[in-house]
């Protein structure tokens, strides 16, 4: 939901129910040039204001205000959105969390979900799960868990991510077709992340007193 009007995405393309309508596709006037290819949105999500942003394979749509058009965003973003969380800056400009995957049919839970914050120098990279060489020496690299689902505050400064690995194939081909119950259960993660712009934050239960 952006402002009063609510939106959805089936088969991969974005509709809009208005008040005292039925649904229908969003008119194409509005859409950027060059035209996305059809089925490939996937997440979209809005903020009261009507800001709006819509993000599937390789594309990030922004729509600043309630009728106004839709623009790409500055900075383009490369794999297959997995999370999406809007967010409003201090100085006005609608912005995004997202987490990327680097393609988005292995299956479910995905196995990949770098978490990636926009900025005006273009996406922050906040998992920072790529490896720091060409190689992998040894038993290889442990595997970072996902970033499934995030929620933003309502300026960005802050948010909460959360995810993890069921044993899905990845983009490292780690993982199985197999069934979900039959997967090991070593496989099996989760994991809770907290984001704070200004730098890690202490929780108040812990901090240092003075007796």
């Amino acid at each position: 939901v952006a402002g009063s009007s609510a939106f959805a995405i089936p088969g991969g393309n974005l509709i809009t129910r208005t008040p005292g309508a039925g649904w229908a596709a969003v008119p194409s006037s509005t859409l950027p040039v060059p035209a996305l290819k059809g089925g490939s949105l996937r997440l979209v999500a809005g903020l009261p204001d009507g800001g709006l942003v819509v993000a599937g394979s390789s594309a990030v749509l922004v729509r600043e205000a309630a009728g106004a058009e839709f623009k790409y965003a500055a900075q383009p973003l490369q794999g297959v959105a997995v999370a999406l969380a809007p967010f409003r800056e201090a100085d006005g400009k609608l912005r995004a969390y997202v987490s990327v995957a680097p393609s988005g049919d292995e299956g479910s839970p995905l196995g990949d979900g770098e978490l990636m914050r926009q900025t005006d120098g273009g996406w922050q990279d906040l998992s920072r799960a790529q490896y720091p060489a060409s190689r992998i020496e040894g038993d290889g690299a442990v595997k970072s868990d996902p970033v499934l689902a995030v929620a933003s505050s309502p300026n960005g400064e802050h948010a909460w991510a959360v995810g993890g690995y069921d044993g899905t194939p990845d983009a490292a081909e780690r993982g199985t077709t197999a069934s979900l119950p039959t997967r090991p259960a070593g496989w099996q993660t989760a994991s809770l992340w907290r984001y704070d712009r200004t730098g890690s934050a202490q929780a108040p239960g812990l901090a240092p007193t003075t007796p």
